[in-house]
């Protein structure tokens, strides 16, 4: 576990941490936050077509914006971290055959992990290269989804030692389609949000000598598809095409996602302390094309093109450079320590244009709007973070990060929504995260911490459309927590607890200009998270794991919303929820391995997960409901044979059929004649597949 940049035991990290294990991901066939998010404690997805939004402990206020959780692959902060990238809207969505887990940090992660990790962080572990072992994996698997389409996914992957115990080279790939099982009838498509993924990861360790290792890796991904899995509701809930269909398109709706990541990693022992030093480079790239008549058909007419189709083309290459060095000292004395710098550069370039379009033909009838706006995020920090050991049982760990960001701005827009180019601007922003942790070993299995720890999220300067304010402030968090980790001395049981309470103020907001329908952003009001989370593993018997978690949060605004009584200012009341936060969800598992000899085993085991109600995106005029996700309860099994390197796998996910939503939004803000959507799960599906390992 490398929760706190360093290796240790995840009973003895002072953090709400949860370990996701991606052989199991990969064994099911979950290859998507969205098949797996609600197994993890506190966190919440929305999303769909290419986009992922993550919110921990309920730190959200919408799907757009700077994101709130940060996510880093190897350490390496990735993805945008700035709104004019999209950066709350593509958090990065790695196929789970490149990693060796993921690890998901809850409350805010400002002091090791800087600016984004308001509510937490998601945190990508890929698989190291060996010196010293021969190793390999090839993957067949297919799934067939009830009242939709067909899936398959084929992977590899093999490690080689080069040279015995100084280089290693491991190299992965995958290739799935992804089964659609949304009908659009407007364009007669039969499941219309398949989609395709493929990718994989090169990795060459060098040791030179035992005190130093050099590993350079290249990791891409890239998905495309069309449509999404939203199907569209009246205001009474009553689905308007079908519970499997949408009428939202007459197009395909195409989309597309590319990222790349290309690090070079060199560690080495000092003796009294390990030097570390993390250089990386990303690309990000997304394109989309969505129809989005209903949201536009205001402007429509305003403009004598009803009838037209209305498309909001969005295209993000995203550039990101980060360097990351870091000092952390080894042995076992009253003083343990970490100090470290860290700077990165990142460039977007962004494209958008709103088309009228015959909607019998496709051709353009009027271009609206036509806006192209780079914009460039730099940002320099300093952290340190001090363990003192008290006593043998008794420690206190203080941190500390210094970040100083600054961004540039310029736009140039055409078209009859044009507004003035905005030239060159700059803004600029200073914080300082920290953190206090008092931790007591009860024993050598079981240990009770404190924390308090802050969160920063950087502002930005906004579009020049309409008449909006031009950029927005910094939101901060502080995290109050109680925790208990600790197992048996037989390992029978091991469990994980804890209390936390979040105060938010200062959150940027989402508005929306009704003239145009763009969005931009503001600070206003404040909201507090508090709640409760448990993690319990048992072994009864041999063969036998028996695994559970639960979180209540209760996630609401503690003052009403600026301009709530505005049409386009998002409107809230102190004690109103904030979005996407369940009050209470659960997960619970059994599995059980039969030895059934001569090296022959087999494994059968299910799983229920229970996600509670959830409310969308705070409405933009005044008496207007917010979208409702109902709580919903799912059903999964598997089961499994294992034979001399060769598992052929079998599973049922959603047994039941149920028909969850991970999300609901009103179809245009402010209008609630025009009904909802909603983010549909997958419904029943089967599947299995065929491994050989050597």
């Amino acid at each position: 576990m490398t929760a706190q940049k360093r290796a240790e035991r995840l009973l003895d990290v002072p953090v709400a941490v949860t370990a996701v294990n991606t052989d199991a991901l990969v064994a099911q066939n979950l290859v998507q936050v969205r098949d797996f998010y609600a197994t993890v404690p506190g966190l919440s997805y929305a999303g769909g077509s290419g986009q992922t939004t993550l919110a921990l402990r309920g730190v959200t206020t919408s799907i757009a914006g700077n994101p709130t959780v940060g996510v880093t692959v190897d350490d390496v902060p990735f993805g945008s971290s700035s709104a004019l990238g999209y950066g709350g809207r593509l958090s990065p969505d790695l196929d789970p055959s490149t990693l060796e887990r993921i690890e998901v940090l809850r409350g805010p992660q400002g002091t090791l992990y800087g600016a984004s990790s308001l509510g937490g962080l998601l945190k990508y572990v890929t698989t190291a290269p060996s010196t010293t072992e021969w190793s390999g994996r090839v993957e067949a698997g297919a799934s067939f989804v009830e009242h939709g389409a067909d899936g398959w996914s084929t992977r590899g992957s093999i490690n080689a030692p080069i040279l015995a115990d100084h280089v290693g080279l491991s190299v992965s790939g995958f290739y799935r389609r992804d089964p659609g099982y949304i009908d659009n009838t407007n364009a007669r498509i039969f499941d219309w949000n398949r989609a395709r993924a493929y990718g994989g990861r090169v990795a060459l360790l060098i040791k030179p000598v035992d005190a130093v290792s050099i590993q350079l890796s290249a990791l891409v991904q890239n998905l495309d598809g069309q449509g999404s899995p939203n199907i569209e509701v009246s205001p009474a809930y009553v689905p308007i095409a079908g519970s499997l269909a949408t009428a939202a398109s007459q197009g395909d709706d195409p989309y597309m996602t590319k990222a790349r990541l290309y690090t070079g990693r060199i560690a080495a022992d000092l003796g009294f302390g390990e030097l570390t030093s993390i250089t990386a480079y990303g690309e990000n790239r997304y394109s989309a094309s969505p129809d989005q008549s209903v949201r536009f058909a205001g402007l429509l007419r305003a403009f004598d093109l009803a009838g037209n189709r209305a498309v909001l083309a969005n295209t993000f290459k995203t550039d990101k450079f980060s360097q990351e060095i870091r000092l952390a000292s080894n042995g076992t004395g009253a003083f343990q320590w970490l100090v470290g710098g860290f700077y990165t550069k990142e460039k977007t370039r962004g494209l958008q244009t709103l088309d009228a379009l015959n909607p019998t033909s496709g051709a353009l009838v009027s271009r609206l709007l036509a806006a192209d706006f780079p914009s460039n995020l730099e940002e320099l920090a300093g952290f340190a973070d001090l363990t003192y050991k008290v006593t043998d049982k008794f420690d206190i760990q203080l941190g500390g990060r210094y970040s100083h960001n600054r961004q540039d701005y310029v736009e140039v827009d055409s078209g009859p929504l044009a507004g003035d180019p905005i030239p060159l601007s700059r803004s600029s922003d200073n914080s300082f995260t920290w953190l206090v942790t008092p931790r007591y070993k009860i024993s050598d299995d079981t240990m009770l911490y404190a924390r308090i720890a802050s969160g920063y999220r950087p502002g930005g300067p906004n579009s020049n459309v309409g008449n909006i304010p031009r950029s927005y402030g910094p939101d901060k968090t502080i995290n109050y927590e109680l925790g208990l980790k600790g197992t048996t001395s037989d390992r029978v049981l091991t469990y994980a607890a804890s209390l936390f309470w979040i105060d938010w103020d200062d959150i940027q907001l989402a508005q929306t200009d009704l003239t145009s329908q763009f969005l931009y952003f503001t600070n206003g009001s404040g909201a507090r998270s508090r709640g409760a989370e448990v993690e319990l593993s048992i072994r009864p018997w041999r063969g036998m794991t028996l695994a559970g978690n639960a979180a209540y949060t209760d996630a609401t605004l503690t003052r009403a919303l600026p301009g709530s009584g505005t049409i386009g200012q998002q409107v809230g009341d102190a004690g109103d929820t904030l979005p996407y936060a369940a009050k209470f969800a659960a997960n619970l598992s059994a599995d059980q391995k039969f030895e059934l000899g001569n090296d022959l085993t087999a494994s059968l085991g299910g799983s229920m997960s229970y996600l509670g109600r959830r409310l969308g995106t705070f409405a933009s005029a005044p008496a207007t409901p917010r979208g409702v996700a109902p709580a919903f309860t799912t059903f999964d099994l598997r089961g499994g044979v294992d034979y001399h390197g060769i598992r052929y796998s079998l599973y049922v996910r959603n047994l039941t059929d149920k028909r969850g939503y991970t999300s609901a939004e009103l179809r245009a803000a402010g209008n609630l004649a025009s009904g909802y959507n909603l983010s549909l799960i997958q419904p029943r599906t089967f599947g299995g597949s065929l491994a050989v390992s050597f």
